[in-house]
């Protein structure tokens, strides 16, 4: 049980690390924002689907952002992990974003599977 926790302990701060540069990219670094994904990967964004490039560049259209994270968790899905070390986690974070100057905040909600190797 006790390397079960370690690896909760080691992914959530990976994924602690991996929103902080998400939503400071997103804030401030678009333009590179879209390495974040893999190139086939499909982003729904509002009901829109994106898929590799189109994604990017819908994203540099956007206003300004400030995103608030209030929260994240994260899994590993057990029934996913490999002998060579690899294993699947899912986040979701949720909080609040302010686009250019609107005075008003939007809640959001992303969640994410991602295979990392531990």
């Amino acid at each position: 049980m006790s390397e079960y926790r370690n690896l909760i302990d080691v992914i959530s701060k990976g994924a602690e690390s991996f929103i902080n540069i998400f939503f400071k990219c997103m804030d401030n670094n678009r333009d590179i924002l879209h390495q974040f994904y893999r190139p086939f990967s499909t982003i729904v964004w509002n009901g829109n689907a994106f898929v590799g490039l189109s994604y990017a560049e819908f994203v540099k259209r956007l206003p300004n952002s400030h995103h608030e994270v209030q929260s994240f968790d994260c899994h590993p899905i057990i029934s996913s992990m490999n002998q060579d070390g690899t294993c699947t986690i899912i986040l979701v974070v949720s909080g609040s974003v302010q686009y250019g100057n609107e005075s008003q905040l939007r809640g959001f909600s992303i969640w994410k599977d991602q295979e990392l190797i531990i």
